[in-house]
């Protein structure tokens, strides 16, 4: 019987060396697809933990543990619905998250992509950090929510102090909305976060947000200013867009779109901070 991850995966504090870290991603590889969901967990959270604490002078191990990630990911897509279970470290306590994903047709807002969890787990950290811990009532929004993981983080995070609070969740496709408002009710944040199809092509009413957040949604340059658009209309004056994207050299044509977009924006009329969190 092939040993588990949850026993030669080495501890990440001090961070392993490259000889260390390359033989860990082997063994992982060697042994995949993981049928127990325990091994699948332990991984995920692993290989996310190493991504969230690198820089991109380890490019190379950072390629190799996102592929390892999606490869988790797409090895139990092909069984249909399943659930995976997200836990987070938070100043007052462990905060842990389900979520469903599904095969559905869009064949993006089914899964969990890379960056979500990354920036799931830096807001239940810090969320001070994010504007999260405010005790006034805040609106905010989530474009591409696709599974919910960052906007149920959000939600969880405002329930114990700041129920007053609201936050968006959005997407576009219906069956990525309904797996949505699923993934809302099996978390029990049904009080303070609620399902919105969005198009970004059209602003789909007049409300604006004081926090606006997104994690993997620059995968197509297409898209890149229409998300720049519907921050433009959707964030109040003073707001804050926190953006979370992938930086390597397969992404940089995206990279130098964004930042290309946000400066030919004009934005004169908010005071608007643009947050880009990479890895």
């Amino acid at each position: 019987m092939c040993q588990q991850p949850s026993a030669f995966l080495p501890s990440l504090r001090p961070r392993p060396n490259s000889h260390v870290l390359t033989a860990a991603f082997a063994r992982i590889d060697a042994i995949l697809p993981l049928s127990d969901p325990l091994e699948v967990r332990y991984t995920t959270n692993w290989l996310t933990r190493l991504l969230s604490n690198s820089s991109e002078e380890h490019a190379s191990l950072n390629d190799s543990a996102a592929r390892l990630l999606i490869l988790l990911t797409a090895g139990t897509a092909g069984s249909g619905d399943h659930t995976k279970q997200y836990d987070f470290a938070n100043p007052t306590g462990n905060l842990s998250i389900s979520i469903k994903e599904t095969n559905i047709a869009d064949g993006i807002g089914h899964r969990t992509w890379g960056s979500a969890p990354l920036l799931a787990r830096l807001m239940a950290a810090s969320p001070s950090s994010f504007g999260l811990d405010s005790q006034s009532t805040l609106r905010i929004l989530e474009l591409g929510s696709g599974t919910g993981l960052v906007g149920l983080t959000i939600a969880k995070l405002l329930l114990p102090s700041n129920a007053s609070s609201r936050i968006v969740l959005s997407d576009y496709h219906e069956a990525t909305l309904d797996n949505l408002r699923a993934n809302v009710k099996t978390n029990g944040c049904d009080a303070v976060a609620k399902v919105q199809k969005l198009d970004w092509r059209h602003a789909y009413c007049d409300e604006t947000y004081d926090i606006i957040v997104a994690a993997d949604v620059t995968y197509e340059l297409d898209l890149i200013p229409l998300i720049v658009s519907s921050v433009s209309q959707h964030l109040k004056k003073g707001g804050v867009f926190h953006l979370m994207m992938p930086v390597r050299k397969r992404h940089e044509a995206e990279i130098s779109a964004v930042q290309a977009a946000f400066d030919a924006s004009d934005f004169s009329n908010k005071l608007v901070a643009v947050t880009s969190l990479i890895w």
